[in-house]
């Protein structure tokens, strides 16, 4: 890639690892040779996420050129071209029925936009205004979605993290908690918890209350992200 390298999406169906950049490139790698298989000349500016849905087999990408394109994962031929002000980050539905995209327009002006996987139309539209968006994820029903966001507090000099949840079909904000420092978050399907982690830390929540209910500190720093495993007992 010539730029900054942004990210990568793994697709284990056909053994690939695709990796994009802020030149607008997808490239296709052998997941397990690492031989190099192709370029996409993909968007006219930074690629700011890629994701696999399986269940539809197409890839979703977003970037800084205005656009969010969906290609076939056989062929990757793009069949959808969707206008969109600055998207930023893309997550899916368990089911790959429902996709997000987080949109930055400005700094009063946040939002989540909710598609349909299958007819690429708008569902809805939630307002996230004056904070910023890190990470978000669906419950495993698709009917809420649960948001990591932060502002600025400006009598203590400092951001204060929040978990935000909001009911997807009517646009309602459900509930939240403050958390100091928050970098990913994911929705356990299997348990119905969720994920947070932060500088070494991950935590677990019962979304009931709003209760951590374990917390496991490791002695890595630079650790930002943790999942759940397929069968639901382990978390990696």
């Amino acid at each position: 890639h010539m730029g900054n390298f942004s990210g990568c999406c793994v697709n284990s169906d056909k053994n690939q690892i695709l990796t994009y950049a802020n030149d607008g490139k997808i490239k296709i790698w052998d997941l397990f040779s690492s031989e190099y298989l192709r370029t996409i000349d993909a968007h006219e500016g930074a690629i700011r996420s890629l994701k696999y849905i399986r269940q539809k087999n197409i890839y979703i990408s977003a970037s800084f050129d205005n656009t969010v394109k969906i290609w076939l994962a056989d062929t990757f031929e793009c069949c959808k071209t969707i206008p969109h002000i600055a998207p930023n980050e893309i997550t899916i539905s368990k089911d790959g029925r429902l996709f997000c995209v987080s949109s930055h327009q400005s700094d009063k002006k946040k939002c989540l936009f909710i598609y349909n996987a299958v007819s690429y139309d708008l569902v809805n539209q939630i307002p996230i205004l004056e904070e910023n968006i890190y990470n978000f994820t669906f419950s495993d029903d698709n009917l809420k979605i649960y948001i990591i966001t932060s502002r600025w507090i400006e009598n203590i000099g400092n951001d204060i993290f929040s978990v935000k949840c909001w009911n997807i079909n009517d646009k309602k904000y459900i509930s939240s908690f403050d958390y100091p420092l928050c970098y990913d978050l994911q929705y356990c399907y299997n348990s119905k918890k969720l994920i947070t982690t932060e500088n070494g830390t991950t935590k677990i929540w019962n979304i009931e209350n709003n209760e951590c209910i374990y917390s496991q500190k490791t002695s890595i720093r630079n650790f930002y992200n943790a999942t759940e495993s397929p069968d639901g007992k382990t978390i990696i």
